[in-house]
């Protein structure tokens, strides 16, 4: 299989009074199409752990976390 390089696209969806919040993780290819669809994971760990099931660094995968952290 070839390499294929593109963006992972990462959507938090806080959820509504009828679903539960999750986060979307959707790859975009730089060139080309791909039929993919989107990966839903409940929490911030669980995120993580996909991101690095995926080969991308722990540190990489955690960095959104400390931006994003809420405010005390």
């Amino acid at each position: 299989m070839a390499k294929v390089t593109g963006t992972i696209r990462i959507n938090a969806n806080p959820g509504s009074s009828a679903t539960v919040g999750h986060f979307e993780v959707l790859f975009v290819p730089y060139a080309g199409r791909l039929n993919t669809k989107p990966v839903k994971v409940s929490n911030l760990d669980d995120l993580v752990t996909l991101l690095m099931n995926l080969k991308i660094s722990e540190d990489e995968a955690t960095a959104g976390q400390a931006k994003r952290a809420p405010k005390a």
